[in-house]
């Protein structure tokens, strides 16, 4: 397998933009909402719901059903009912990438990855 990182984001929480009724947010009480992957990136989450579409999860905590971490690139879309918050203390990031097999030779796969390195820059 091969790799080329395309994107870095830092992350933030995704929540409802009214507290549940009775009180605040609570990292212990919050029911989290989650990608596949963040589920098994060893986090130790009691997770309400995976799901692997984004706009699903922002939907889910608009309305109240949990909360979630996401990238910020979600900021700007956030539906009506939420709010992205950044993370604070030490940056956290996601990294975005594009993944082959290393024995694929598929003049295809060439022209979409020479494409690639030609509109979407290497990330520092």
């Amino acid at each position: 397998m091969r790799s080329r990182l395309i994107a870095r984001e830092p992350l933030g929480v995704a929540l409802p933009d009214r507290p549940p009724q009775g009180g605040g947010f609570n990292h212990r009480s919050d029911r989290p909402i989650t990608i596949p992957a963040a589920a098994g990136s060893g986090l130790r989450l009691r997770v309400v719901q995976e799901i692997s579409d984004p706009f699903m999860i922002l939907t889910l905590v608009a309305a109240g059903v949990g909360v979630a971490l996401m990238s910020d690139g979600v900021a700007a879309i956030m539906p009506s009912g939420s709010v992205f918050v950044p993370l604070r203390g030490r940056p956290t990031h996601v990294d975005h990438a594009i993944a082959r097999a290393a024995d694929n030779r598929s003049a295809v796969l060439s022209a979409v990855l020479a494409l690639v390195d030609e509109v979407i820059p290497t990330p520092a």
